[in-house]
């Protein structure tokens, strides 16, 4: 189990790497088009849509190590409230629901790509497959999936503990 939760740390903090690297990239794109369309009068054709892609894979690759370091939101008013036991079986229940519902997510997202593929769906303006972008989404929620597994079975190993 070691070696599973090594394994997705190193590659949810690489996918977040990756999304820090594709945010600076928008960043870049979106200061290089207003210099160009101020000072030449000529903007980067597609920038609307291309920060659109960036924005779409800085969520979805960076999903896994939001969870990782639990940044999400959490009552924890409530939950502090609760005995130690009950805390662990509604995080838990929590942690199953939230993974039900990313892999339901992830599966419907991977169809989607593939009726994108399927039909030639590209981007109005720069003519860019759109499927590449949402099948690295869908990588990406694939990964929380993986970490939200890992942080049940952590749980669940602390209830057994007790």
């Amino acid at each position: 189990m070691k070696l599973y939760d090594y394994m997705i740390k190193l590659v949810s903090s690489c996918l977040d790497k990756f999304a820090q690297i594709i945010l600076c990239v928008s960043i870049l794109l979106v200061v290089s088009n207003i210099l160009l369309r101020v000072f030449f009068g000529s903007p980067i054709l597609g920038t609307y849509e291309y920060v659109g892609f960036c924005s779409s894979l800085i969520i979805g690759l960076s999903l896994a190590y939001c969870a990782l370091q639990n940044g999400n939101i959490a009552v924890e008013f409530f939950h502090q409230k609760l005995s130690p036991k009950i805390q662990v079986v509604t995080d838990s229940i929590m942690g199953i629901a939230a993974f039900v519902f990313f892999i339901f997510a992830a599966w419907h997202m991977s169809r989607f790509a593939y009726s994108m593929v399927l039909s030639g769906e590209v981007a109005a303006s720069t003519g860019t497959p759109v499927y590449y972008f949402v099948y690295l989404v869908t990588f990406g929620i694939l990964m929380l999936c993986l970490v939200l597994l890992s942080q049940i079975i952590n749980t669940i190993r602390q209830v057994r503990h007790k």
